[in-house]
C-alpha cells in the first residue's frame, strides 16, 4: 500500500501499544475507553499508519460496520474511516489526508465496496471534497427542544439491546438508503453512550413500536444521535418519552426526514461515500442515512 511519497503502510500487531499511545495524544481519552475500542475494532491489516522514526505517529482505521442497504438492490459490506490521528508535533505534513486516502483504499482492496467516512466539521466536509475520492452522501435533520416546548409524553422508552435495535432499525429504515450497521457496531455504540448515562432505546404506544433513539447525555444537554420514527410520529413525542429518563436544559436530535408540523432547525451534510458511481447511481432521490458515527 503507498500513500503520500510511499510513506503509508498497514499496521503490525507489535505497533498496538504506539498506536494506543498516538490515541491518548490526540484525542485525550481514558485508557480504558481505548482498550475496549481495541479490544472491538482493531485489526492490524485494516489499520493505515505512518512512522517516524520507526513509530506511528499517524494512522486511520478501517471499522467494517455491516452493509449499505439500497432499496431494490443487493446490500453490500460496509466500512467506516475512523479515528484518523496525527501526532500534534507532525502536523501540517499531509500525513491524515494520505493515511485517510490509503485506508479507503485499503477498505476496497479487502472487499468492502461502500467506503464511508464522517468528518467531524465543515471545514473537514470541504477539505476531503477537494482533496479525496470521498463524496457527500449521507445527510441528516436536526432538531432542538427546550424542556418548555414538549408536549405530555404519549409514548414510552425502554432500553433496548443492540440485536433488537438493529432489528427496530431495519424497520424504520425500510425503503431508505441507510448503513445497517451490525451488532457488534451498535453494542460499541451503546459502550460510547453508557460513559454517560445513555444508551439504545426503543420507544413504544400501547405495546405498538413505534420508534428507537440513541441517547448521549452531554452536561445539561441531551443529544439523540439517531431518532427513527414512523412517518406519522412528530421528533417532539419521542423526546417527550426520553425526557422522562433524561431531564435535560435542551435536546439535540438527528433524524431522517423533516417533520410537516414542526420544521427541523435544519438539514445538514453528515457523511461522505468513497467515489463509487455504481453506489452512488444506486442512491439517486433517496433520504441516505448513516446512522451511529461514533462521534
Amino acid at each position: 500500500m503507498s500513500g503520500r511519497d510511499n510513506i503509508v503502510r498497514t499496521a503490525y500487531a507489535q505497533d498496538e501499544s504506539a498506536l494506543k499511545a498516538l490515541w491518548r495524544a490526540v484525542f485525550g481519552d481514558d485508557p480504558a475507553d481505548i482498550d475496549h475500542f481495541f479490544e472491538t475494532y482493531f485489526s492490524p491489516e485494516l489499520t493505515a499508519v505512518i512512522d517516524e522514526d520507526k513509530t506511528p505517529v499517524s494512522a486511520a482505521y478501517i471499522l467494517p460496520v455491516g452493509r449499505l442497504v439500497r432499496p431494490g438492490r443487493t446490500p453490500v459490506d460496509c466500512a467506516m474511516i475512523y479515528a484518523v490521528a496525527t501526532q500534534p508535533a507532525c502536523r501540517g505534513r499531509g500525513y491524515g489526508e494520505a493515511v485517510t486516502g490509503a485506508a479507503g483504499n485499503l477498505a476496497v482492496k479487502r472487499g468492502f465496496p461502500a467506503v464511508v467516512l464522517k468528518p467531524a466539521d465543515d471545514g473537514l466536509f470541504d477539505f476531503y471534497g477537494q482533496r479525496s475520492d470521498f463524496r457527500e452522501f449521507f445527510d441528516v435533520y436536526e432538531y432542538r427542544y427546550r424542556p418548555s416546548a414538549l408536549p405530555a409524553p404519549t409514548l414510552t422508552a425502554a432500553p433496548a439491546t443492540p440485536e433488537a435495535y438493529r432489528a427496530l432499525r431495519r424497520h424504520f429504515l425500510d425503503g431508505t438508503v441507510y448503513i445497517d450497521m451490525d451488532e457488534r457496531g451498535l453494542a460499541y455504540q451503546q459502550y460510547l453512550c453508557a460513559a454517560s448515562g445513555g444508551g439504545l432505546y426503543a420507544l413504544s404506544d400501547g405495546g405498538r413500536d413505534a420508534g428507537c433513539a440513541i441517547v448521549e447525555p452531554d452536561g445539561p444537554a441531551v443529544h439523540v444521535k439517531e431518532l427513527l420514527l414512523d412517518s406519522d410520529r412528530r421528533p417532539k413525542d419521542a423526546v417527550s418519552a426520553l425526557a422522562a429518563h433524561f431531564p435535560a436544559a435542551e435536546y439535540a436530535v438527528r433524524t431522517t426526514s423533516p417533520c410537516a408540523v414542526t420544521p427541523p432547525t435544519g438539514k445538514k451534510r453528515f457523511g461522505m461515500l468513497l467515489a463509487n458511481a455504481d453506489l452512488e447511481n444506486g442512491a439517486a432521490h433517496n433520504m441516505k442515512w448513516y446512522g451511529p458515527a461514533f462521534d
